[in-house]
């Protein structure tokens, strides 16, 4: 929406101003001069547009009107000014908008028999023109002004002066001609002149030139206007991409973990001790009973402890085992009974077996308690009686 309204904008304001193409250019020059009542001359119109000629006539003559027309390939040109200064001399000014392209004839007629100079010129790129003041006068100086209307323009100044003396231009303006007629009386002669000069802004632009003596003279600029078009905005849309963003959901599966405890179960095997009573009889004439403490073995539960993301305890019971207090007779002078222990010990990765094997030793002196040879001795006889 913004562009639109700036676009708009920038279309109003070009439309409201007026373009100006550059300044006229000068195309062709012509000159002659003589002493007759009619002069043809050939004149060059190039192939170029918007054009413009421009045909100045200086006659030395008292008549108030001496120029009687001028015609370019047959065809009347427009008089702009004619003026008579003191009878002495008269200088006229014609134009031609947009003459036929190429080369024809210039017929300049006078109404007697005249010496007169002249001179024609071609522009190009003309919108229009514009009069300045015809000035005349009688002395040494030759001056004009005119006004610019429009900037980019380009000024063209005429100027005649009687009899032949020098002619100096102003340095502002650009010499295209300079003509003057020849022959005696000196003092019957007459020049004609042709010079522009760029108008690059509205003002006022002056012509100051001189001449050698005190004589009549003639001094006239015109404005020739730039074409001024109204610029044709043709607007061209383009189309600017506007990035609007879309948002698209992506699913990406990530798996989420679980966390799942595994059991492992650690297998320790609970050893069994069991104790084997192996009874040794020792026979001797004496039975004496020996009492010989048992000792109580307690074992320690070891816990085993499995790391994994669930940490089992699997505590391993060791079982107790509590020897049971058993009477060895020993018959025999001294009968001794000793039991023996021999712990056995499995190692284990974490639980330690300890497996105890008791081995009792026990020497009979018969196979089926006392003899009665070890009565005897004890001093029983036969019958129970003591001897």
């Amino acid at each position: 929406m913004n562009i639109i309204k700036v676009t708009l904008t920038l279309f109003l304001l070009l439309a409201s101003l007026s373009v100006y193409a550059a300044a006229p250019v000068v195309e062709t020059t012509t000159s002659t001069f003589g002493d007759a009542s009619s002069y043809t001359f050939a004149a060059t119109v190039n192939t170029s547009s918007n054009r413009l000629l421009v045909v100045s006539v200086s006659v030395r003559d008292s008549s108030a009107t001496i120029i009687s027309g001028v015609t370019y390939d047959g065809v009347s040109m427009i008089e702009q000014s004619q003026l008579n200064q003191g009878g002495i001399s008269t200088m006229g000014v014609f134009t031609m908008v947009d003459p036929p392209q190429g080369t024809a004839n210039v017929v300049v007629t006078l109404g007697s028999t005249d010496k007169a100079s002249i001179g024609a010129i071609t522009f190009s790129g003309v919108d229009s023109f514009v009069n300045g003041t015809h000035n005349t006068g009688q002395g040494s100086s030759l001056s004009s002004s005119i006004t610019t209307t429009q900037a980019d323009s380009l000024i063209i100044a005429l100027e005649a002066h009687a009899d032949n003396v020098s002619y100096t231009l102003d340095g502002n303006y650009t010499a295209q001609w300079d003509v003057i007629t020849t022959g005696n009386p000196g003092g019957g002669n007459v020049r004609n002149a042709g010079s522009t000069r760029s108008a690059p802004t509205v003002t006022t632009y002056s012509i100051a030139s001189t001449i050698g003596g005190v004589d009549s003279w003639h001094s006239m600029q015109i404005e020739l206007k730039a074409l001024q078009t109204t610029p044709t905005w043709t607007p061209t849309f383009t189309a600017t991409p506007t990035w609007t963003p879309t948002i698209t959901q992506t699913f990406t599966h990530s798996p989420t973990p679980t966390w799942t405890p595994t059991w492992s179960p650690t297998m320790s095997p609970t050893p069994t001790w069991t104790p084997t009573a192996t009874q040794t009889f020792t026979h001797s004439p004496t039975w004496t009973p020996t009492f010989t403490a048992t000792p109580t073995w307690t074992p320690t539960i070891t816990q085993t402890f499995t790391h994994s993301p669930t940490p089992t305890w699997t505590p391993t019971a060791t079982p107790t085992w509590t020897p049971t207090f058993t009477e060895t007779f020993t018959v025999s002078p001294t009968p001794t009974w000793t039991p023996t222990i021999s712990p056995t010990f499995t190692p284990d990765m974490n639980t330690v077996t300890v497996t105890p094997t008791i081995t009792p030793t026990f020497t009979p002196g018969s196979e089926s308690g006392p003899s009665s040879n070890s009565l005897q001795m004890m001093g029983v006889g036969r019958g129970g009686r003591r001897l």
